[in-house]
C-alpha cells in the first residue's frame, strides 16, 4: 500500500467539572443577627476587633505593623451608611485625634461628646484597609443607663452617649488577602448545621440546624459552605421554623462572593492508582485516590495506566466530498496496546475587584505510549479525527482564608490519529513514544491571554 501514514498522537483534554442535637429556639430570624464582623465573628480571619468593644479574642498570626487602615463611623440606617461621620486616618480625625499603634495593636478613640448624635439609630464602625472593609462593629446608644439595659444588643456593642469609646484592634498580615463582598457568609457548621438532602439541593433549598448564634443573611446575599461537597448559592429567601432555618437559593460565582482572593495547589492524579475498570462507565465510582469517570469500549484501566485492547478508532466509511467519488469503508483499530500517564494537576485562580484576572488548570507529567493499529480501507482514503478513550477525575478543594474553595478536576484522554493511502487494502503497524506533557486551559486577563495548552512531545520509535 503507498502513502501510508499511520496514527500517531495521543492528546489529553482536561476540565473542571473549578449530629449535634439542638433544644428548639423559636423562630431563627428573630434572633439577634451578627453585627461584629472579624476573625472571631466569622468575618476575615486575620482582622479581630479587641477589648473593650468585644471580650479577648484569641488569634495566632502575624501581627501586621505596617498597616495603615482608616477607621470611619456611619450612621447605618436600613442596612446601608446614612452618612459618615468620622473618618479617622493615621494624620487626621475630628479633634485632631488619630489612629495609633501600640503593643501590637491599632487604637483611635471615638469622643461621642463631639458629636450630635441619634440615639434612634446605631452606628457601625468600620476597618478599612487599601481601599476595603476587613471589619466592621455596630453600636447603639443610650442616653442612661437604664436605656442600655433595653437596648437587645445579641452581638451588638451598647455605649453610653457622651463617653469616650476606645476603638482598639489587631490586623494580622494577610487581611486584604481574601476580601468577602458584602452580603458573603461563610456558613459555620457549629452555628449551622445543613440538614437538607441532594434532591433539595437540586431544587436550590438548603435546610440547617440551627445551633448558635445566626449570621447576618440577607436576601441577595451569598452563602458559601463546605458540608455535603461544598456550596456556594445566592440566597432568595429566608423562613424559620423552630430551630430550623430554610434559605432558597439560587447559584453563584466565586467572582459574586469575593471582591479578592487567590490560590494556588497541585493535585497528583494518578492513574495507576484508580483500581481495575473496565467497559463503558457511564457513572463515577470510587476506585481509589481518583475516580474513572468514562472508559470507551475496548478500554481497560488497570494498575499501569489505560490498557487498549480491541479499541476502535474509526468504523465507517470516509468520503472526499467529490462528485462520483466511491466513498471508502475504513476500520482503523488497535489490537494491543497501553498508556501511561500519572500527572500532577496544577491548579489555581486570582481575583481582583471581582473579577477573574488569572486562571490555570494544567497537567503536567511523563507519558508514554506502545500501541499496534490495523487499518483496512475498501478504496484510497485521507482520514483525520480523534476519540476520546476515557477520563478520570478527582475531587479537591482548598481554603482561600477561611473561604473553602472546591471542585472536581476531570483528565479526558483522547486519541487524535491521521491515515491515509492512494490504494485498498490493509496494514499493520505500531508506535512507540515517551515523553513529558502539559495541557490544560491557562488564562491571564490581566494581559489579554487565553492559551488552551496541548504541548505534547513525543517521539516516535518506530
Amino acid at each position: 500500500m503507498a502513502d501510508r501514514r499511520l496514527p500517531g498522537l495521543i492528546l489529553l483534554a482536561l476540565a473542571v467539572g473549578c449530629e449535634y442535637p439542638s433544644q428548639p429556639l423559636g423562630d431563627p430570624l428573630e434572633q439577634p443577627q451578627l453585627l461584629i464582623s472579624d476573625g472571631a465573628h466569622q468575618g476575615n480571619p486575620h482582622f479581630y476587633f479587641l477589648p473593650p468593644l468585644v471580650a479577648d479574642p484569641a488569634f495566632i498570626g502575624e501581627f501586621d505593623d505596617l498597616a495603615t487602615p482608616t477607621v470611619e463611623i456611619c450612621k447605618w440606617t436600613n442596612d446601608t451608611c446614612e452618612s459618615v461621620i468620622a473618618t479617622y486616618t493615621w494624620t487626621s480625625g475630628p479633634g485632631s485625634e488619630t489612629i495609633r499603634r501600640t503593643d501590637d495593636q491599632y487604637v483611635v478613640n471615638w469622643h461621642t461628646d463631639q458629636f450630635n448624635l441619634d440615639l434612634e439609630s446605631p452606628y457601625r464602625i468600620r476597618v478599612r484597609l487599601e481601599g476595603i472593609d476587613i471589619g466592621f462593629v455596630d453600636v447603639a446608644l443610650g442616653s442612661s443607663g437604664k436605656d442600655l439595659k433595653n437596648i437587645r444588643t445579641g452581638d451588638l456593642v451598647a455605649l453610653l452617649n457622651g463617653r469616650t469609646l476606645p476603638i482598639k484592634f489587631r490586623i494580622e498580615k494577610g487581611a486584604t488577602d481574601v476580601v468577602l463582598s458584602p452580603g458573603t457568609v461563610i456558613i459555620d457548621e457549629t452555628h449551622l448545621r445543613l440538614i437538607s438532602v441532594p434532591e433539595e439541593h437540586v431544587s436550590g433549598v438548603y435546610r440547617f440546624q440551627v445551633l448558635g448564634q445566626i449570621p447576618n443573611l440577607q436576601v441577595g446575599g451569598v452563602i458559601v459552605g463546605s458540608e455535603a461537597g461544598g456550596f456556594l448559592r445566592r440566597i432568595t429567601s429566608l423562613s424559620g421554623d423552630g430551630d430550623i432555618l430554610t434559605i432558597a437559593t439560587t447559584s453563584a460565582t466565586l467572582e459574586e462572593a469575593l471582591i479578592r482572593g487567590a490560590f494556588e495547589g497541585s493535585i497528583p492524579l494518578s492513574l495507576s492508582g484508580v483500581g481495575t475498570a473496565s467497559g463503558s462507565v457511564q457513572q463515577a465510582s470510587p476506585l481509589g485516590p481518583a475516580t474513572v469517570s468514562w472508559l470507551a469500549s475496548g478500554v481497560q484501566m488497570s494498575s499501569t495506566g489505560y490498557l487498549l485492547n480491541g479499541t476502535t478508532l474509526f468504523d465507517g466509511e470516509n468520503c472526499s466530498g467529490t462528485v462520483g467519488e466511491t466513498c471508502a469503508t475504513i476500520s482503523l483499530t488497535i489490537p494491543s496496546g497501553h498508556i501511561e500517564f500519572d500527572p500532577t494537576i496544577d491548579i489555581g485562580a486570582s481575583i481582583q475587584n471581582s473579577t477573574v484576572t488569572e486562571f490555570h488548570l494544567l497537567a503536567d507529567g511523563m507519558i508514554s505510549v506502545a500501541a499496534d493499529f490495523h487499518l483496512v480501507a475498501t478504496d484510497e482514503f485521507n482520514l483525520m479525527g480523534e476519540v476520546e478513550l476515557g477520563s478520570v477525575s478527582k475531587s479537591f478543594g482548598f481554603l482561600v482564608g477561611s473561604f473553602p474553595v472546591w471542585g472536581k478536576a476531570e483528565l479526558a484522554l483522547v486519541a487524535t490519529f491521521e491515515a491515509g493511502a492512494s490504494i485498498a487494502g490493509s496494514v499493520t503497524g505500531g508506535f512507540e513514544g515517551a515523553g513529558t506533557l502539559r495541557v490544560g486551559p491557562d488564562i491571564d486577563l490581566a494581559y489579554g491571554t487565553r492559551n488552551l495548552n496541548r504541548v505534547p512531545r513525543l517521539l516516535p520509535i518506530r
